[in-house]
């Protein structure tokens, strides 16, 4: 496993890394045109910035929370498809698919916390450097777990669509429909997930267990496509 996390850091630090650079300096340029422009409390400007609230349904802040989730699901992919496009035909033979799935699993969180991590601390320096109204650091630990729920909940539902367009379209078809009838839990905002983040650990569950049965009983399927 420890090879496995090791392999996905130095892979997406190393190929990735001008990605997470240009979204690092976007979120600075919104953050300085957010201070300059609209009048956010430093907690409205948090929740913004990290993608878990929209400003008065404001086009930049809409931008930034889309841009967030497609760079979280971008990662998710690479993650994922990484070792299939780049020797399927070894990596099964030393390793079951569910266990290789549930290993990406814990390649993808560490990664995902990990580059969250560098977020938020961007963020809570530039509202130390700037400060203009009261922010209680002490819920950042607690916003940061939550926000990861809800952000591996939203990768895996993702995966499960990108998955299932290799083995079940029209499963594929329905789920989307869902998902899009339950719009609200796709994109909510933090007073929702604050609320109900209990709905998203069970989500996260049950996407983690379906996608492991999936992996496990139809990985040629899946994967074989992958490969080419």
């Amino acid at each position: 496993m420890k090879y496995i996390i090791v392999n996905d850091f130095s892979n997406n630090l190393r190929k990735k890394s001008l990605y997470f650079t240009m979204y690092l300096i976007f979120i600075l340029v919104i953050l300085i045109i957010a201070k300059l422009v609209y009048k956010l409390s430093n907690t409205e400007l948090f929740y913004s910035m990290v993608g878990l609230s929209i400003y008065q349904d404001n086009f930049l802040f809409t931008l930034v929370s889309v841009l967030t989730k497609l760079l979280l699901v971008f990662l998710t992919f690479n993650i994922y498809t990484y070792d299939l496009k780049n020797g399927l035909n070894n990596i099964f033979l030393r390793i079951k698919a569910d266990k290789w799935f549930l290993m990406k699993f814990v390649s993808n969180f560490v990664f995902t916390s990990f580059l969250k991590a560098i977020i938020y601390i961007f963020i809570v320096i530039f509202i130390i450097f700037f400060p203009k109204t009261y922010f209680n650091y002490l819920l950042i630990p607690k916003i940061f777990c939550i926000d990861i729920i809800y952000t591996l909940c939203f990768q895996m539902f993702f995966l499960l669509l990108y998955f299932l367009m290799f083995y079940n379209k029209p499963m594929c078809g329905t789920i989307s429909f869902i998902g899009l009838l339950s719009i609200k839990f796709l994109f909510p905002n933090m007073k929702f997930i604050n609320n109900y983040w209990y709905i998203y650990s069970v989500i996260l569950l049950a996407l983690i267990f379906g996608l492991t049965i999936l992996c496990k009983n139809n990985y040629v399927n899946l994967f074989e496509r992958n490969s080419e």
